[in-house]
C-alpha cells in the first residue's frame, strides 16, 4: 500500500477497461457497416494479447508479493530477484501465448482480401493498346500535316489528352 505500483495499477485497469467499453459502444453503434470486415475475430485477438499480458503481469506480481515466486540462484551463485524470476516466467508465457496468437491472427487477417482486390485491377486489351497506338499515330500525322502547312496545330496536337475509363 505504501508503493506506487497499486494505484498505478488500478489507475491503468480502470482506464483499459473504459476504453474498451468505448469499442463496445463503437462496435454496437457501426456493427452494420462493419459486418464486411468480419471485426469480432480482429477484435478479440487483438485485445486478447493485450489484455492476456496486462493481467498475467498483474497475477505474476501478486505472485511475487505473496512469496510465492521464490529467488533464484544460478550456478556460480549470483542471486536472481523474484521480480527478474516473475519477469522472466512472464517473457515465456508471453512466448507460448504468441504462438497461439499467431495462429488466430492467421484466421482475422486473412489474405484473401487483397487477393481479392488484385482480382479486380482492369487489365488493359490487346484491343484497347491498338486503339490507343492508332489514335497517337493519327495525332502524329496531323501534327506533320500541320507543320508542312505551317500553322499552329502541332503545337495543339502535342497536348491532345486521351482517357478512357476503365471498364466497369
Amino acid at each position: 500500500v505504501n508503493g506506487g505500483y497499486l494505484y498505478i495499477t488500478i489507475i491503468y485497469n480502470f482506464s483499459v477497461s473504459l476504453s474498451l467499453y468505448a469499442l463496445f459502444l463503437f462496435f454496437f453503434a457501426t456493427s452494420d457497416l462493419l459486418r464486411p470486415y468480419e471485426p469480432v475475430l480482429k477484435f478479440l485477438t487483438i485485445k486478447s494479447v493485450i489484455f492476456l499480458s496486462f493481467w498475467q503481469g498483474m497475477l505474476l506480481a501478486i505472485l511475487e508479493r505473496c512469496g510465492v515466486i521464490p529467488n533464484a540462484l544460478f550456478i556460480d551463485g549470483h542471486e536472481v530477484g523474484a521480480g527478474t524470476v516473475a519477469a522472466g516466467w512472464q517473457n515465456f508465457i508471453t512466448c507460448i501465448e504468441m504462438f497461439f496468437a499467431a495462429i488466430a491472427l492467421r484466421y482475422a487477417f486473412t489474405c484473401t482480401v487483397y487477393q481479392e482486390k488484385k482480382d479486380q485491377i482492369p487489365v488493359e486489351t490487346e484491343a484497347e493498346v491498338e486503339v490507343e497506338a492508332e489514335v497517337e499515330a493519327e495525332a502524329e500525322v496531323e501534327a506533320e500535316a500541320a507543320e508542312a502547312q505551317g500553322t499552329h496545330a502541332a503545337s495543339l496536337s502535342g497536348s491532345i489528352c486521351i482517357s478512357r475509363s476503365p471498364p466497369q
